[in-house]
């Protein structure tokens, strides 16, 4: 059909076709999607039983809660953070909830409780885990990560409660005064951020103590289809994923301060931000011409502003893993093919944020 507009030259039949060819196309990928997605139920069956388990081995009573086990994620990802989830309820259990004895003490509920309850939010699941056990001390925390040498007393005097939580996502932290089948090597919680992150997905801690802890894990529902940012030199693209930046500025809005402490600064709108050059971690290579422009990074309340040169457009792009072969390179954890056929890789922002905050390497100054 489109072969015979094209020979009579009708263009006006020619756009009408290729507009419905692209609708046709958008219900097949929606409906490929649809068969990707299954229910929690038999993910929370699964971690109630590990749940159960761990109770019966350190005699503990809790009443265990599920909600939302209708809810549906891409199945990929149910695999990958099904481990993640059982092992953050064996925590909960083995570190988040009392003795009996202790709680008697406290004049807290003879029977604990964990909950575990699953939101769907647009195109974003929240699983959320909260027990009404202990809640989290940020400063036995501190003193925990100084007596492990994690942190030096200057980083952690300058830590929020918020903050302190998360340092049990640190590899080598944990709050075990023994090894058990269950915890003290201080290896399975940063797993656990690992995985998460590896899924573009987020990790928030609130927690009281004497009153318990809740965790929140924002998990998109597929991993296959991500809204992103092109972002196109002269020569080649990359995408960055669009959830994970705040806000995309003109470089002139940034203005450029000295050096201190090592670390670039920029006045933005009246708050000292942190500056990155992306092209000092990656090969990106721009003409003179390009645009320059700024994304705005926040994670655990701390900006990092990535400058870059290039022509920016907002698009849905299908994620491919790198595989083996390209698993080396460090800043990138996907890759997809543009519209005009050219691959793009998938940038990590997390870790580019993260890498920068340990400032174990030199970073090329922006100008």
């Amino acid at each position: 059909m489109i072969e015979d507009a094209v020979e009579k030259n009708d263009v006006l039949r020619m756009s009408a076709l290729i507009e419905s060819n692209k609708k046709m196309l958008k219900e097949l990928q929606n409906k490929s999607f649809d068969l990707r997605m299954n229910s929690l139920k038999s993910l929370f069956q699964r971690i109630h039983r590990a749940a159960i388990q761990i109770c019966n081995q350190q005699n503990k009573k809790i009443n265990f809660i599920f909600e939302g086990d209708d809810v549906e994620l891409d199945r990929s990802i149910i695999d990958e953070i099904g481990e993640a989830l059982t092992h953050m309820i064996r925590n909960a259990v083995d570190h988040g909830i009392e003795s009996d004895e202790t709680r008697a003490a406290n004049n807290k509920k003879y029977i604990a409780e964990i909950k575990v309850i699953a939101r769907q939010e647009s195109d974003r699941v929240q699983i959320e885990i909260t027990d009404n056990g202990k809640g989290l001390d940020p400063d036995a925390l501190k003193r925990k990560a100084l007596e492990k040498d994690l942190f030096d007393q200057h980083q952690l005097e300058q830590m929020s409660d918020q903050d302190s939580y998360m340092m049990i996502f640190s590899s080598g932290f944990s709050t075990a005064e023994k090894v058990n089948d269950v915890s003290g090597r201080g290896v399975g919680m940063s797993a656990v951020k690992e995985t998460v992150e590896s899924l573009s997905g987020d990790l928030r801690i609130e927690s009281k103590v004497g009153f318990g802890t809740s965790f929140f894990i924002d998990l998109p529902t597929s991993v296959s289809i991500i809204d992103g940012i092109q972002l196109e030199t002269s020569e080649q693209s990359i995408v960055l994923p669009l959830r994970k930046i705040k806000e995309v500025v003109a470089f002139d809005e940034v203005q450029l301060d000295s050096n201190v402490k090592g670390l670039q600064l920029a006045n933005f709108r009246g708050q000292n931000l942190n500056i990155l050059q992306l092209d000092s971690i990656i090969d990106l290579k721009h003409s003179k011409n390009d645009p320059k422009i700024c994304f705005i990074i926040e994670k655990n309340s701390q900006l990092l502003g990535i400058l870059a040169s290039g022509k920016i457009t907002q698009k849905q792009v299908v994620v491919k893993g790198l595989g083996d072969k390209l698993s080396e390179f460090d800043y990138y954890n996907g890759l997809t093919i543009l519209g005009n056929g050219e691959p793009a890789f998938i940038l990590d922002i997390y870790k580019v944020y993260e890498e920068f905050y340990k400032g174990d390497r030199k970073w090329k100054q922006a100008s």
